[in-house]
């Protein structure tokens, strides 16, 4: 036996020793913030040992996994028989654990013991406390008590020990995930600022080609001039050039927008986008060959332009208006190839301003429907104006009012403008300025949905200034 039996033991001393044994066991909790069940279950062992008069002790413990740990404390059969040993002579006499009685004698080589066995958590489910003596009076009342608490306790502290495995095991999973988004917007952020940088690269060459372009012999053809000029007259490279140094700030910034950034880049792939498709377009113009029709709102097309141009006009501080016709009829055309039109009546606009501080620096778009059923655009400026020696050579190819013109710009739109079986125009405006315009047949499609105009307001509209 782990310690020899008193002679005489008065109740109320009995009584006592229990109360005090209880409030160890009770307090056991207090030393298993780790949650290890083999400390957990060898602490609970030891102190059981001190408190029992018994000649074996057996706990088995079932982890959340399955895995299952036995551990005795032997004082009989010291150094003779292992945890294993006694486990297998208790299951072959009795069978699955638990299912097992109160009380119960089994025999350990010539020797027959009284056991107890107390289920560890809900019909030990977690595992079982067995304690053995050869008295025949065992268990007592007491120690049945001691026993169930002990193996309450137990129970608890593997339930706690559980939770902090799947707490370690969801923090462990939340690092690496962490860590792996981390790499990820590190690797993206290292991504955008080559791009950044092989992106000015790219537009320091193409400014320095569009310059030499500049240079273009007149003697050309006029076909193969305007081919070369379709690379020059890249209007969205100040775009390009204008996202590229914002998304360049964002990331500089501490913290970067990333998000700002990401949208730079992607106004920045379509403004390259576009620049391609006008130089395609432009080609396939000259060279004859089909355009690429589509249908279209006319107004959609002179939006995206305006904003386009935003900055040309911020810098040169001029004040846009736009005066759309609502629910304008649909024309089938070439959206790129109509909005470098649209692109070089504001570019001229903007110039024409900026090269005659007259005070007033205003440009107005419309768009309307005409008598004849024809979609319109027009756009009004408060610059210099047309002079009247040069109104009936404005759309002349190498024709040009600018002290640095190429006189293309307006010979290209007019082509343009005619493969569309449109009208391109420009007059000179009642007060300062000029307007320039064109009209489109809108779809056939759209002949039965025409709006109801008013020719006369129309008119109002565009002598307005």
């Amino acid at each position: 036996m782990f310690s020899p039996a008193p002679a005489a033991v008065s109740d109320s001393d009995g009584l006592r020793k229990c109360v005090n044994d209880l409030i160890t066991l009770i307090t056991l909790p207090f030393i298993w913030a780790d949650g290890d069940l083999s400390q957990i279950g060898n602490t609970v062992l030891n102190v059981l040992r001190a408190m029992l008069d018994v000649d074996f002790l057996f706990l088995r413990l079932i982890a959340a996994g399955g895995e299952s740990l036995e551990l005795t404390r032997l004082s009989l059969f010291e150094g003779t028989l292992r945890a294993d040993q006694i486990a297998k002579a208790l299951d072959a006499s009795l069978g699955n654990f638990t299912e097992w009685p109160r009380t119960a004698q089994i025999h350990l080589g010539a020797l027959t013991m009284f056991i107890t066995p107390a289920p560890v958590g809900l019909h030990g489910v977690m595992g079982v406390l067995v304690a053995g003596s050869r008295e025949e009076n065992f268990p007592t009342q007491e120690e049945r008590l001691i026993l169930n608490v002990a193996a309450n306790q137990v129970a608890m502290a593997a339930q706690e020990a559980a939770r902090l495995l799947e707490q370690k095991n969801l923090t462990a999973v939340l690092d690496e995930l962490v860590a792996q988004r981390t790499a990820e917007l590190q690797s993206t952020n290292e991504a955008l600022l080559r791009e950044i940088a092989e992106r000015k690269l790219a537009e320091e060459s193409r400014d320095k080609f569009r310059s030499e372009l500049s240079h273009v012999t007149r003697v050309m053809s006029l076909g193969t001039m305007a081919a070369s000029i379709a690379h020059e007259v890249n209007q969205p490279l100040s775009g390009i050039i204008t996202n590229a140094n914002t998304s360049q700030l964002m990331l500089s910034a501490s913290p970067p927008d990333i998000v700002g950034a990401l949208e730079t880049a992607r106004r920045t792939i379509r403004d390259g986008n576009r620049a391609a498709a006008i130089v395609d377009r432009l080609s396939a113009l000259f060279k004859k060959r089909s355009v690429t029709v589509e249908i279209l709102d006319l107004n959609d097309a002179a939006r995206e332009v305006v904003a386009l141009s935003a900055s040309d006009l911020q810098r040169n501080a001029i004040n846009l208006r736009a005066d759309f016709l609502t629910n304008l009829p649909l024309i089938s055309a070439d959206k790129v190839q109509l909005q470098q039109v649209i692109m070089n009546f504001l570019r001229n606009a903007v110039d024409s301003i900026a090269d005659h501080n007259n005070g007033q620096r205003k440009i107005v778009v419309r768009t309307f429907l005409d008598d004849d059923h024809r979609v319109c655009l027009t756009v009004e400026d408060t610059g210099g104006g047309i002079e009247t020696a040069d109104a009936d050579r404005l759309f002349e190819a190498f024709h040009t009012t600018k002290a640095d013109g190429m006189g293309i710009g307006l010979s290209v739109s007019k082509y343009i403008v005619e493969s569309h079986n449109g009208r391109i125009w420009g007059i000179r405006n009642i007060g300062p300025g000029a307007t320039f315009g064109f009209s489109i047949p809108i779809s056939m499609t759209e002949l039965s949905n025409l709006p109801i105009v008013n020719p006369d307001v129309e008119q109002r509209n565009m002598e307005e200034p």
